[in-house]
């Protein structure tokens, strides 16, 4: 995780002299890794397991190479082995909490988390990541207490904003919903699925027309060949506020993507049975 990465290297940056030989192979590990060479990340920080000062580092390094290679358990272990050594990688535990998800132990991701926050109140990553955890486990209220502190930083994601708009809605806030829109407006750019998420969330709490604003600028956002999946979402979307021309020509591209879609085929045939229109698939025309 990045955290990880950044907390590696600020301990490169004041480790002293003479580890130089042993932190330029967790330094090298950092940088390959940030380049997408796993392999020799992994060949670097193993060279680092050799010196006992570096040998904490090496093994959170290669905690975090076998997340980025989604072999969650292999990660774990080698996360533990690291805190084991030095219980003040907190860059490590953040990520062991992340692994930890991963393999369906929500539990002990929180233990994770919280320590972080205990010695480090200010650790951005870890109460991201607790405020995420909580409102998976629907947790509501208990990711509104974490996400707090941080509100502002929150209300500069799509993520988190998504993730707030589904906090208030299941609490009944609908005016702090509400107050969402204009810094979800203020953003940047979002990514689809944070969209249709909060799109979804503001048209369940009656803000129709607010949703279909959100879902028209994710319309703007897909790639000329986006997965199935997410064209499929947006095509639903746009069914449930009624705007069948753009759910039409949405599922048609989710079929042109998977043409072996059953469900693509059964929106297309919803959309028919509500304009009472004849609607081909692209799969089936001349």
């Amino acid at each position: 995780s990045s955290s990880l990465l950044q907390l590696v290297a600020v301990a490169v940056c004041f480790s002293g002299t003479f580890l130089s030989s042993q932190t330029n192979h967790i330094q090298e590990a950092v940088s390959l890794l940030n380049q997408g060479d796993a392999a020799k990340a992994e060949a670097q920080a193993r060279l680092a397991l050799t010196s006992p000062t570096t040998k904490p580092l090496a093994l959170a390094m290669l905690g975090t190479i076998r997340l980025q290679q989604a072999k969650y358990e292999q990660s774990v272990q080698y996360f533990n082995q690291a805190l084991a050594l030095n219980p003040k990688l907190l860059g490590a535990r953040t990520s062991l909490g992340d692994a930890y998800i991963f393999v369906g132990k929500p539990a002990l991701a929180r233990k994770c988390f919280q320590e972080v926050l205990r010695q480090d109140p200010g650790n951005a990553m870890a109460r991201f990541d607790l405020f995420k955890l909580e409102a998976a486990q629907r947790n509501f209220w208990q990711s509104l207490e974490v996400g707090t502190p941080m509100m502002p930083q929150l209300l500069t994601s799509d993520e988190a904003i998504s993730i707030l708009a589904s906090d208030y809605s299941a609490l009944g806030q609908k005016d702090e919903l509400a107050s969402l829109i204009s810094p979800w407006r203020a953003l940047p750019s979002a990514s689809v699925d944070s969209a249709l998420d909060f799109g979804g969330v503001l048209l369940a709490n009656g803000f129709s027309n607010e949703a279909s604003q959100v879902f028209d600028a994710a319309e703007k956002q897909l790639p000329e060949r986006p997965t199935s999946s997410v064209a499929l979402r947006l095509a639903n979307s746009f069914l449930a506020v009624g705007h069948l021309e753009q759910e039409e020509k949405n599922a048609q591209l989710a079929l042109s993507v998977a043409p072996n879609c059953l469900e693509c085929n059964q929106t297309l045939a919803a959309i028919a049975l509500r304009a009472r229109v004849p609607v081909i698939p692209v799969a089936l025309r001349g």
